[in-house]
């Protein structure tokens, strides 16, 4: 992440500025500080959220993909509207661990860290869509699952071919 962000917030009668700077953070001027050690358990595979302490209050400062949100009291700083976090089903861990099994026991190396990375990203897209029934979801998911786990096989099959 390079991503250079600054923000202006009142907190209780206080202003801060907040700058956000190839992975650190400075309140008001202060010697930055390594965003990863400010890592909050909010945090997941599409987010990654941030404890920021402004006074007594504690704020979130928001990572996904190539974008940082600022969040106070649960309000977006920029847009002042109400801050949605992303968050995912219990069940996505069954996916995960589904993924992390046929790495190790289908396609491993390179490529099969990239199926099943790439695999387990799709499923908590899908799992954290808004727009679907939770059935819907699950529906999906083990279709995205049953779709990465044949490629593998059908990469496996064709390498064992050629090779023997």
């Amino acid at each position: 992440m390079a991503i250079s962000k600054n923000w202006s917030v009142a907190v209780g009668g206080q202003n801060y500025d907040i700058a956000l700077e190839k992975n650190r953070l400075s309140v008001n001027g202060q010697e930055p500080v390594k965003i990863s050690k400010l890592k909050s358990k909010d945090s997941n595979m599409l987010q990654s959220v941030y404890d920021v302490m402004l006074g007594e209050t504690l704020a979130k400062l928001v990572v996904t993909n190539k974008d940082a949100r600022f969040v106070v009291d649960g309000k977006d700083v920029e847009t002042n509207e109400d801050f949605d976090f992303i968050t995912l089903p219990k069940w996505v861990y069954v996916f995960y661990v589904l993924c992390v099994v046929d790495f190790f026991a289908v396609v491993g190396g390179a490529i099969g860290g990239a199926l099943y990375l790439t695999t387990a990203v799709f499923i908590s897209r899908t799992a954290a869509s808004k727009k679907m029934s939770n059935g819907g979801k699950i529906a999906a998911c083990i279709g995205i699952y049953l779709a990465a786990t044949l490629l593998g096989l059908a990469f496996a099959i064709f390498v064992v071919s050629t090779l023997g």
